[in-house]
């Protein structure tokens, strides 16, 4: 069997389509002006297929979030590892209007390289959310994805990626092939391991992210909005 590692999911951070939500059920947040579907301004480029184009207000103006995918493409000769080889990446930025311009407030890059088997790179359904969790005017944009290249039934890869301006906070791990049952750690890093086998080892990160480590400065809205959105699209035999 072919399984990803946990390490795997710290690759630079990067499908199907998706939506922006301002207040998904079951997550923690608290409601913005509703984002609207937007043509993408001229001046702003899309790389690959355009994926999600969306427009608000708040302290800092005009926000427009973009999110496009390039691929899946054949990778270059000089490229490929193994017969087949394919590749994807992901973008998204997100853009403050100016009087005569749009200033790059964040961006993020993501892929997965050299898959001769089933790739998979995109946003989970309903998943993307716009909040102002803490009330101080500036809105949190948060992105879920899952990422991965598989040919058994070893899980995806998953990422909660949440800004608030240009700080960026992250839930990293595994999504679960089965329900995750009540009492589960979500945390890997307080997982305790000891006596555990390799291979009960890697079952133990299936349905867990990596730490909340990105959170530890922040306020707690803001992690409990994050594992919100983890714990509602973990499973992935949902999507």
């Amino acid at each position: 069997m072919i399984f990803t590692s946990l390490a795997a999911c710290n690759q630079p951070e990067v499908q199907s389509d998706g939506e922006v939500v301002s207040n998904p059920d079951e997550v923690v947040g608290t409601e913005v002006t509703d984002p609207i579907d937007i043509e993408v301004p001229n001046d702003l480029e899309v790389k690959g297929s355009l994926l999600l184009a969306k427009q608000w207000n708040d302290q800092n103006g005009e926000n427009i979030l973009i999110i496009s995918r390039v691929g899946p493409l054949d990778e270059a000769e000089e490229n490929i590892v193994d017969y087949g080889d394919q590749y994807a990446e992901l973008y998204g930025e997100q853009y403050i209007k100016t009087e005569n311009d749009y200033e790059l407030l964040w961006d993020i890059y993501d892929f997965q390289r050299n898959c001769p088997f089933d790739l998979s790179l995109g946003l989970l359904p309903n998943s993307t959310t716009i909040t102002d969790l803490d009330d101080d005017g500036f809105t949190e944009t948060t992105l879920v994805y899952k990422l991965g290249c598989r040919s058994d039934v070893s899980p995806l890869g998953m990422k909660v990626l949440m800004h608030e301006n240009d700080t960026k906070m992250g839930l990293r791990g595994f999504m679960s092939l089965k329900e995750v049952g009540s009492g589960f750690e979500y945390d890997y890093s307080k997982v305790d391991t000891t006596g555990l086998s390799e291979i009960d080892m890697i079952y133990a990160t299936h349905g867990a992210y990596e730490n909340e480590i990105d959170f530890k400065e922040q306020p707690s809205v803001f992690l409990e909005h994050a594992q919100g959105l983890w714990k509602k699209y973990v499973n992935e035999g949902l999507y």
